[in-house]
Protein backbone atom coordinates (compact mmCIF):
# COMPACT_ATOMS: atom_id res chain seq x y z
CA UNK A 1 0.00 0.00 0.00
CA UNK A 2 2.75 2.47 0.42
CA UNK A 3 4.49 1.80 -2.25
CA UNK A 4 1.53 2.26 -4.29
CA UNK A 5 0.87 5.19 -2.77
CA UNK A 6 4.31 6.56 -3.17
CA UNK A 7 4.68 5.91 -6.81
CA UNK A 8 1.08 7.32 -7.76
CA UNK A 9 1.07 10.41 -5.11
CA UNK A 10 1.52 12.84 -8.20
CA UNK A 11 -0.97 11.54 -9.83
CA UNK A 12 -3.68 11.55 -6.61
CA UNK A 13 -2.41 14.83 -5.93
CA UNK A 14 -3.21 16.24 -9.78
CA UNK A 15 -6.79 13.99 -9.10
CA UNK A 16 -7.70 16.16 -5.70
CA UNK A 17 -6.38 19.66 -7.43
CA UNK A 18 -8.85 18.87 -10.15
CA UNK A 19 -11.65 18.68 -7.56
CA UNK A 20 -10.77 22.24 -5.98
CA UNK A 21 -10.45 23.81 -9.23
CA UNK A 22 -14.25 21.69 -10.93
CA UNK A 23 -15.65 22.98 -6.67
CA UNK A 24 -15.27 27.12 -7.34
CA UNK A 25 -16.35 26.35 -10.59
CA UNK A 26 -19.91 24.84 -9.42
CA UNK A 27 -19.99 27.21 -7.08
CA UNK A 28 -19.45 29.77 -8.95
CA UNK A 29 -22.15 28.51 -12.02
CA UNK A 30 -24.52 27.73 -8.69
CA UNK A 31 -24.48 31.03 -7.56
CA UNK A 32 -24.78 31.98 -11.45
CA UNK A 33 -27.85 29.73 -11.74
CA UNK A 34 -29.84 30.10 -8.51
CA UNK A 35 -32.68 31.96 -9.12
CA UNK A 36 -33.58 29.19 -11.63
CA UNK A 37 -34.31 25.80 -11.28
CA UNK A 38 -33.92 24.49 -14.52
CA UNK A 39 -30.64 26.88 -15.33
CA UNK A 40 -29.18 25.69 -11.54
CA UNK A 41 -30.10 21.89 -12.78
CA UNK A 42 -28.20 22.45 -16.40
CA UNK A 43 -25.55 23.88 -14.88
CA UNK A 44 -24.78 21.20 -12.26
CA UNK A 45 -25.19 18.38 -14.80
CA UNK A 46 -22.20 20.63 -17.09
CA UNK A 47 -20.13 21.20 -14.38
CA UNK A 48 -20.30 17.44 -13.13
CA UNK A 49 -20.16 15.97 -16.92
CA UNK A 50 -16.71 18.48 -17.10
CA UNK A 51 -15.63 17.29 -13.88
CA UNK A 52 -15.98 13.37 -15.34
CA UNK A 53 -13.99 14.76 -18.75
CA UNK A 54 -11.29 16.45 -16.32
CA UNK A 55 -11.28 13.31 -14.83
CA UNK A 56 -11.18 10.66 -18.00
CA UNK A 57 -8.41 12.58 -19.65
CA UNK A 58 -6.17 12.28 -16.37
CA UNK A 59 -5.96 8.62 -15.89
CA UNK A 60 -6.44 8.06 -19.85
CA UNK A 61 -3.18 9.00 -20.27
CA UNK A 62 -2.02 7.28 -16.80
CA UNK A 63 -2.92 3.89 -18.17
CA UNK A 64 -1.92 4.98 -22.04
CA UNK A 65 1.70 5.49 -20.39
CA UNK A 66 1.33 2.29 -18.47
CA UNK A 67 0.55 0.31 -22.03
CA UNK A 68 4.04 1.02 -22.46
CA UNK A 69 5.42 -0.23 -19.44
CA UNK A 70 3.69 -3.37 -19.39
CA UNK A 71 4.33 -4.35 -23.38
CA UNK A 72 7.76 -3.11 -23.47
CA UNK A 73 9.30 -2.98 -19.80
CA UNK A 74 7.33 -6.32 -18.67
CA UNK A 75 5.90 -4.17 -16.01
CA UNK A 76 3.46 -5.59 -13.71
CA UNK A 77 -0.27 -5.03 -14.71
CA UNK A 78 -2.79 -3.08 -12.62
CA UNK A 79 -6.18 -2.95 -13.49
CA UNK A 80 -7.32 -1.57 -10.32
CA UNK A 81 -5.11 1.16 -10.42
CA UNK A 82 -7.46 3.91 -11.61
CA UNK A 83 -10.12 3.08 -8.93
CA UNK A 84 -7.87 2.57 -6.19
CA UNK A 85 -6.10 6.55 -7.13
CA UNK A 86 -9.61 8.07 -7.27
CA UNK A 87 -10.93 6.36 -3.65
CA UNK A 88 -7.55 7.76 -2.36
CA UNK A 89 -8.05 11.34 -3.50
CA UNK A 90 -11.66 11.07 -2.46
CA UNK A 91 -10.96 9.41 1.05
CA UNK A 92 -11.32 13.55 2.59
CA UNK A 93 -15.15 13.49 0.71
CA UNK A 94 -15.64 9.99 2.26
CA UNK A 95 -14.58 10.83 5.39
CA UNK A 96 -17.04 14.08 5.93
CA UNK A 97 -20.25 11.89 4.11
CA UNK A 98 -19.77 9.43 7.06
CA UNK A 99 -20.00 12.03 9.64
CA UNK A 100 -22.84 14.02 7.99
CA UNK A 101 -24.55 10.76 8.01
CA UNK A 102 -23.25 9.80 11.64
CA UNK A 103 -24.39 13.21 12.85
CA UNK A 104 -27.48 13.89 10.98
CA UNK A 105 -29.04 10.77 12.40
CA UNK A 106 -27.90 11.76 15.93
CA UNK A 107 -30.72 14.22 15.63
CA UNK A 108 -34.08 13.06 16.67
CA UNK A 109 -36.44 15.75 14.98
CA UNK A 110 -33.85 15.47 11.49
CA UNK A 111 -33.59 11.39 11.60
CA UNK A 112 -37.61 11.58 12.38
CA UNK A 113 -38.69 13.46 9.80
CA UNK A 114 -40.11 15.76 11.74
CA UNK A 115 -37.80 19.27 10.75
CA UNK A 116 -35.10 19.50 7.95
CA UNK A 117 -31.89 20.91 7.18
CA UNK A 118 -33.22 23.22 4.94
CA UNK A 119 -36.28 23.79 7.26
CA UNK A 120 -33.95 24.62 10.32
CA UNK A 121 -31.90 27.10 7.98
CA UNK A 122 -34.64 28.77 6.39
CA UNK A 123 -37.04 29.01 9.45
CA UNK A 124 -39.90 27.30 8.20
CA UNK A 125 -39.95 24.94 11.77
CA UNK A 126 -41.19 28.20 13.43
CA UNK A 127 -44.41 27.71 11.85
CA UNK A 128 -46.26 25.75 15.05
CA UNK A 129 -44.95 28.14 17.12
CA UNK A 130 -46.89 31.01 15.58
CA UNK A 131 -49.71 29.06 15.49
CA UNK A 132 -49.68 28.67 19.30
CA UNK A 133 -48.36 32.53 20.45
CA UNK A 134 -51.31 33.40 18.06
CA UNK A 135 -53.55 30.66 19.94
CA UNK A 136 -52.48 32.81 23.19
CA UNK A 137 -52.99 35.97 22.23
CA UNK A 138 -56.56 35.07 21.42
CA UNK A 139 -57.27 33.30 24.42
CA UNK A 140 -55.51 36.75 26.28
CA UNK A 141 -57.80 38.35 24.42
CA UNK A 142 -60.91 37.31 26.32
CA UNK A 143 -63.06 36.44 23.09
CA UNK A 144 -62.58 39.27 21.47
CA UNK A 145 -62.65 38.45 17.71
CA UNK A 146 -59.61 38.82 15.63
CA UNK A 147 -60.22 38.89 11.90
CA UNK A 148 -56.54 39.19 10.92
CA UNK A 149 -54.12 36.12 11.33
CA UNK A 150 -50.93 36.91 9.83
CA UNK A 151 -48.51 37.30 12.38
CA UNK A 152 -47.02 40.69 13.27
CA UNK A 153 -42.85 40.60 13.29
CA UNK A 154 -43.02 40.48 17.04
CA UNK A 155 -44.64 37.08 16.91
CA UNK A 156 -42.69 35.57 14.21
CA UNK A 157 -39.60 36.89 15.59
CA UNK A 158 -41.03 35.19 19.13
CA UNK A 159 -41.73 32.24 17.23
CA UNK A 160 -38.33 31.69 15.59
CA UNK A 161 -37.08 32.09 18.97
CA UNK A 162 -39.38 29.51 20.67
CA UNK A 163 -39.16 26.63 17.93
CA UNK A 164 -35.70 27.02 18.00
CA UNK A 165 -34.79 26.32 21.26
CA UNK A 166 -37.63 23.41 21.28
CA UNK A 167 -35.08 22.15 18.16
CA UNK A 168 -31.91 22.92 20.31
CA UNK A 169 -33.61 21.48 23.55
CA UNK A 170 -33.76 17.83 21.76
CA UNK A 171 -30.34 17.96 19.95
CA UNK A 172 -26.98 16.70 21.50
CA UNK A 173 -24.89 19.55 20.84
CA UNK A 174 -21.80 17.72 19.69
CA UNK A 175 -24.30 16.32 16.86
CA UNK A 176 -25.69 19.64 15.52
CA UNK A 177 -22.02 20.99 15.60
CA UNK A 178 -20.58 17.82 13.33
CA UNK A 179 -23.12 18.31 10.85
CA UNK A 180 -22.76 21.90 10.98
CA UNK A 181 -18.85 21.75 10.23
CA UNK A 182 -18.91 18.70 8.10
CA UNK A 183 -21.79 19.52 5.84
CA UNK A 184 -19.97 23.01 5.44
CA UNK A 185 -16.35 21.48 4.46
CA UNK A 186 -18.16 18.77 2.30
CA UNK A 187 -20.21 21.77 0.27
CA UNK A 188 -16.75 23.46 -0.14
CA UNK A 189 -14.92 20.60 -1.53
CA UNK A 190 -17.83 19.47 -3.66
CA UNK A 191 -19.08 22.33 -5.11
CA UNK A 192 -19.72 20.68 -8.59
CA UNK A 193 -22.56 18.79 -6.87
CA UNK A 194 -24.31 21.66 -5.78
CA UNK A 195 -27.04 21.93 -8.62
CA UNK A 196 -27.46 18.62 -8.65
CA UNK A 197 -27.92 18.11 -4.93
CA UNK A 198 -29.89 20.75 -4.54
CA UNK A 199 -32.32 20.35 -6.73
CA UNK A 200 -32.94 16.67 -6.56
CA UNK A 201 -32.45 15.85 -2.67
CA UNK A 202 -30.97 18.61 -0.89
CA UNK A 203 -31.64 17.55 3.08
CA UNK A 204 -30.29 12.98 2.08
CA UNK A 205 -27.79 12.65 3.89
CA UNK A 206 -27.19 9.80 2.07
CA UNK A 207 -26.50 11.04 -1.18
CA UNK A 208 -23.40 12.57 -0.11
CA UNK A 209 -22.43 9.09 0.34
CA UNK A 210 -22.78 8.44 -3.16
CA UNK A 211 -20.86 11.74 -4.18
CA UNK A 212 -17.73 9.86 -4.86
CA UNK A 213 -19.09 7.27 -7.07
CA UNK A 214 -18.76 9.13 -10.26
CA UNK A 215 -14.72 9.94 -9.40
CA UNK A 216 -14.24 6.63 -8.57
CA UNK A 217 -15.59 4.81 -11.80
CA UNK A 218 -15.05 7.19 -13.82
CA UNK A 219 -11.49 7.21 -12.70
CA UNK A 220 -11.34 3.17 -12.72
CA UNK A 221 -12.89 2.63 -16.54
CA UNK A 222 -11.22 5.40 -17.84
CA UNK A 223 -7.39 4.28 -16.69
CA UNK A 224 -8.21 0.66 -18.04
CA UNK A 225 -9.67 2.34 -21.32
CA UNK A 226 -6.14 3.93 -21.85
CA UNK A 227 -4.36 0.71 -20.85
CA UNK A 228 -6.06 -0.49 -23.74
CA UNK A 229 -4.72 1.71 -26.29
CA UNK A 230 -7.88 3.27 -27.39
CA UNK A 231 -10.58 6.41 -26.74
CA UNK A 232 -13.68 7.15 -26.53
CA UNK A 233 -12.84 11.18 -27.48
CA UNK A 234 -11.70 11.21 -31.02
CA UNK A 235 -7.87 12.46 -30.69
CA UNK A 236 -7.93 15.40 -33.89
CA UNK A 237 -3.87 16.06 -33.46
CA UNK A 238 -2.60 12.42 -33.27
CA UNK A 239 -0.83 12.64 -36.75
CA UNK A 240 0.25 16.22 -36.68
CA UNK A 241 3.99 15.16 -34.27
CA UNK A 242 4.50 12.95 -37.30
CA UNK A 243 4.15 15.94 -40.13
CA UNK A 244 6.55 17.95 -37.85
CA UNK A 245 8.80 16.06 -38.26
CA UNK A 246 9.15 15.44 -41.36
CA UNK A 247 9.55 18.96 -41.27
CA UNK A 248 12.03 19.20 -39.20
CA UNK A 249 13.88 16.96 -41.55
CA UNK A 250 13.67 18.39 -44.39
CA UNK A 251 14.76 21.89 -43.28
CA UNK A 252 18.07 19.88 -42.26
CA UNK A 253 18.61 18.59 -45.51
CA UNK A 254 18.40 21.60 -47.30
Amino acid sequence: MLKFLKENSYGIFKMFLIQIGMTVFGLMLAMATVSSKSLLLAGGIFAILFYMYLLYSMVWEAGAKDKIRIEHRNAEPQPWKGFAMSLVANIPNILLAVLIVISFYNIPKFASGEITPTQLSSGVMAAESVSAIQNDSDTAADGEADTDKTPDPEVQSEANSRAYEEFIAGTPEWALNLYQISSAIFGFLNGMYTGIIVIISPDNPLIKLAAALPAVLVSGFGYLIGTTGKNIFPQLRAKKPEKTEKAWGNNLKD
